[in-house]
């Protein structure tokens, strides 16, 4: 597994991002973590301006939006989402954001087999 971050200046144009993979069926949510209710329950708005309040309850954070990319051997494609879903989750443990919101998106739209991390 190879991970790459990234420091967005904001949770709007990424989350956006990655709906539209939704929509276009090239990726799903898989799972949306601490959050109020299940990934498949919330709508892209509701996604959106959770995780954009969420940023702002700290005034002293300047970069509000880490996105994180776990990215795998093709031949782990062969995983389930629930397995992908419990790797995400044991990174945000690892990493000490377990206990923060999170989304993790799967998309199927290139050779290698990825997840999308945003807390």
């Amino acid at each position: 597994m190879v991970v790459l971050t990234h420091d967005l200046a904001g949770a709007s144009r990424i989350i956006s991002y990655h709906e539209n993979k939704v929509t276009l069926g090239t990726g799903n949510c898989l799972y949306a973590g601490n959050m109020p209710l299940r990934a498949f329950e919330l709508d892209r708005a509701e996604k959106t301006s959770y995780m954009q309040n969420r940023c702002t309850l700290n005034a002293n954070i300047r970069i509000s939006c880490l996105h994180a990319i776990l990215g795998f051997h093709p031949m782990d494609g062969r995983l389930c989402n629930d397995q992908f879903t419990r790797i995400a989750k044991r990174y945000m443990e690892l990493i000490g954001f377990g206990r923060q919101p999170y989304l993790v998106y799967r998309h199927t739209d290139t050779y290698h087999p990825h997840l999308h991390v945003r807390p």
